[in-house]
């Protein structure tokens, strides 16, 4: 998950995250004037929680760039959207990357054996828990939502925002296992893909959770 630095700027932030300045204005934060300010020292002049803030930027900034239009389209196509262009190429990218971290381990093993075991294991306990999260998603929430029929699926949407809380604790461990996706100096060209795909997970990730989290399940309950 996006973590958001509580020490940054305001004026950096905004720079990094342009979609923090509403959030900042809606707290009484001035990212112009006060820009110099950290987020933290802002937040402590105005008494407002500092965590709490940067929890809320880390909420938007995580949207992706289409968001608005998933707003108001049917909930069919946005479910489309969902299973066409995020479950189905993380199937694939889960594959690739499982067989690149075994083959750093096989290769590096002897540099850095604690981190690399960690990070295939953490991995492995990824890929597990989304292939049995996507399964329920389309055998049992998608067509649930889909059919329109009472009740409400509360229970299964509780469901997946555990899961998705899991698979960003999995997502928060292996951006500490690779220093934020920064590779090692000397580090071969299968190492270097290995982090990089792992970054683009994470921000494919933010995005697919983030469509189910603040649009398709609040529209789902909703109606």
């Amino acid at each position: 998950m996006l973590g958001i630095d509580v020490r940054l700027s305001l004026r950096d932030l905004i720079q990094l995250h342009p979609a923090a300045q509403p959030v900042l204005q809606r707290h009484g934060l001035d990212g112009c004037c006060g820009g110099d300010c950290s987020l933290q020292q802002a937040c402590e002049r105005s008494d407002v929680d500092a965590t709490l803030v940067a929890m809320e930027v880390a909420r938007v900034a995580r949207a992706p760039a289409d968001a608005a239009q998933w707003q108001e389209a049917p909930l069919a196509a946005l479910i489309t959207h969902l299973v066409e262009d995020y479950h189905r190429p993380l199937e694939e990218d889960l594959k690739r990357l499982d067989a690149l971290a075994v083959r750093v381990l096989e290769v590096h093993g002897s540099k850095e054996p604690e981190r690399l075991g960690r990070l295939l294991a953490t991995l492995r306990i990824l890929e597990e828990l989304l292939g049995a999260h996507l399964a329920k998603e389309e055998q049992v929430l998608f067509p649930w939502i889909l059919s329109g029929r009472a009740p409400a699926p509360v229970a299964p949407i509780q469901v997946m925002l555990l899961e998705h809380a899991h698979v960003e604790q999995c997502l928060a461990r292996l951006r500490t296992l690779t220093n934020d996706y920064v590779a090692p100096a000397g580090a071969c060209r299968t190492w270097r893909e290995l982090w990089e795909r792992l970054a683009r997970l994470e921000r494919e990730l933010d995005e697919h959770t983030w469509l189910e989290d603040e649009v398709l399940f609040p529209r789902a309950l909703r109606r």
